[in-house]
C-alpha cells in the first residue's frame, strides 16, 4: 500500500494502512508468545500497550485493535541479521570434528559358549505381514519333525510371497518370546551392514530341513 507515497496525496489511506499493521503487530505478538514470549514481550513494549501479552487473550488476537491516538514506543530492530563473518568467527573457534569412533570392543567368545546355541537349517512354509506392524512377518519354519512360529523383523526387506520355500538358519533353542502379541520360538539369521541392508543367510547347496549348523 506504500504509506510513505500516500502520505503526501492521501493521508487517510496511509494512515488506514499504519493502522492495519499495527493490529497486526498486536496479532502478531499474541501468536508468537507460546513459543517467542521475550520477543512478543518486546512487541509489546514498542506498541506501548496496556497489561501483559500473556493477559490479552488468543481470542482478542483478530478482534483486538489499537485506538487512533495512541501513542508508540520507540521502535527497536526484533532479530539482527547474523552476518556470515560472524558465523565463520564462531565455526573458527569450535573444536575440531573428533575422530570415528572406534568400533566397539566385542568381547571373545569360547567353544563352550558356542556350543550352548543350538543352528538349525528351517525351511520357511509360510509368511505374512503381521498386523499394525511395518517391521515384522509371520513365518512358519518346518525343522523337519516340527514346525513353529517366528516373528521376524524383515517385511521391509522381504515380500511374504518370496520367502516361501527357502531354507534359512535359525537359533533353535532360544527362549520363547512375545512381539505384538505373538509368540516367537526362535530367531532367523540375516545379515546387515551400515546403510541398512538386510539379507538373509542361507545355504550354499542343498540340505536337510532341521540339520544343525556347527
Amino acid at each position: 500500500a506504500e504509506p510513505w507515497k500516500f502520505i503526501k496525496t492521501d493521508r487517510a489511506a496511509a494512515a488506514a494502512t499504519i493502522a492495519v499493521c499495527l493490529r497486526l503487530a498486536r496479532a502478531l505478538a499474541i501468536y508468537v508468545e507460546p513459543v517467542l514470549p521475550s520477543t512478543a514481550a518486546r512487541i509489546w513494549n514498542i506498541l506501548r500497550l496496556p497489561g501483559k501479552v500473556t493477559d490479552a487473550g488468543w481470542e482478542s488476537a483478530f478482534a483486538g485493535s489499537i485506538p487512533g491516538g495512541h501513542g508508540l514506543g520507540k521502535p527497536e530492530i526484533l532479530f539482527t541479521k547474523i552476518e556470515d563473518s560472524v558465523i565463520q568467527d564462531i565455526l573458527s573457534k569450535l573444536p575440531a570434528a573428533a575422530p570415528p569412533a572406534a568400533p566397539a570392543v566385542i568381547a571373545e567368545a569360547g567353544i563352550g559358549d558356542f556350543k550352548k546355541i543350538n543352528f538349525r537349517v528351517a525351511r520357511i512354509v509360510s509368511a505374512e505381514k503381521v498386523a499394525k506392524s511395518e517391521k515384522l512377518l509371520k513365518i512358519t519354519v518346518s525343522l523337519g519333525s516340527e514346525e513353529r512360529q517366528v516373528i521376524a523383523g524383515i517385511a521391509k526387506h522381504y515380500e511374504p510371497e518370496s520367502l516361501i520355500g527357502k531354507k534359512v538358519i535359525i537359533i533353535a533353542n532360544l527362549r520363547p518370546a512375545k512381539l505384538m502379541g505373538l509368540e516367537s520360538r526362535g530367531m532367523i539369521l540375516a545379515a546387515s551392514d551400515d546403510a541398512g541392508n538386510l539379507t538373509l543367510l542361507t545355504l550354499d547347496g542343498d540340505i536337510a530341513e532341521g540339520s544343525i549348523v556347527k
